[in-house]
């Protein structure tokens, strides 16, 4: 599982190894902070490193147009957006609110696709591109949802650290919340620092029965709790139309998706809403 911290100092043979470790763990923690950019004095403490050395490695990436081409290969090589660019904005055209596409990277989750409805209140809360810690927001507990449940408290353990900065402190809870969606079929999960904001989100293996993706939908917590059975069923729609693409284990996840039904709502549904603004959150 990769995450962003320093790999450590290894034996001066490991030296290559070291920067080559040390680059690409620069790359993530801007990939993870990529709405607000990072200063030098905030990314040398991400990767437990001194300043002066943190310097030399953005001198020596050149981070231009070599960057942006490689990005886009990897997105030539990964169609995932692509295939799933209609279900993601029928999903906001529908619903009114806005889609996400969410896939898995290692001990994170990344926004590949976002589409806003028409609703004048604007839930903004991932950037396409942007990465956070496997346990933030409906579409990672859903696709922790997928794995076992050892598998999947391993990981949020392995993200504690990571996950208490951004105001999830409790990782009991949220081994409960992906149980929750592993029996529901779909998770719904409130972030900690937007109290009237509710995400809901279904997830799907590829061919090989590991997870791949999952649609999300998020809106005001109001929104989604009096429309829960129709939202569910707009995921649904979307998840089975993906099927095909996905190969006979993403058919199996479909298939217990349509045993469960959308039985309880677990996140708390404050009323404080009623304003007409935009609403952002990392």
């Amino acid at each position: 599982m990769d995450s962003y911290e320093d790999p450590g100092t290894p034996h001066p043979s490991a030296r290559g190894t070291q920067a080559i470790g040390r680059a690409a763990a620069l790359l993530r923690a801007l990939a993870h902070d990529n709405r607000n950019g990072l200063r030098l004095a905030q990314l040398a403490p991400k990767l437990g490193l001194e300043r002066p050395t943190a310097y030399r490695i953005l001198r020596r990436l050149d981070l231009g147009e070599l960057v942006y081409d490689l990005g886009l290969l990897a997105d030539s090589g990964n169609h995932l957006r692509d295939l799933c660019r209609g279900s993601v904005e029928r999903l906001a055209i529908e619903s009114g609110d806005t889609s996400f596409l969410i896939a898995p990277r290692g001990s994170d989750c990344i926004c590949l696709d976002r589409a806003e409805g028409t609703y004048p209140i604007k839930v903004l809360t991932l950037d396409p591109g942007q990465r956070r810690p496997t346990g933030i927001g409906a579409g990672s507990i859903a696709l922790l949802a997928l794995l076992s449940p050892q598998e999947s408290a391993r990981v949020l353990e392995q993200n504690r650290q990571r996950l208490a900065t951004l105001g999830e402190n409790d990782v009991e809870a949220l081994i409960a919340c992906v149980e929750r969606a592993r029996a529901d079929g779909y998770a719904i999960k409130q972030p900690p620092d937007v109290p009237e904001v509710l995400s809901l989100s279904i997830a799907l293996h590829d061919a090989a029965g590991a997870p791949a993706l999952a649609l999300s939908i998020a809106s005001l917590a109001t929104r989604i709790t009096s429309r829960l059975p129709t939202l569910v069923a707009l995921l649904r729609d979307e998840v089975r139309s993906l099927r095909p693409l996905l190969g006979p284990a993403g058919a199996r996840s479909v298939d217990r998706i349509d045993r469960a039904g959308p039985q309880r709502v677990t996140a708390q549904t404050p009323a404080s809403a009623s304003r007409k603004r935009r609403m952002t959150s990392s």
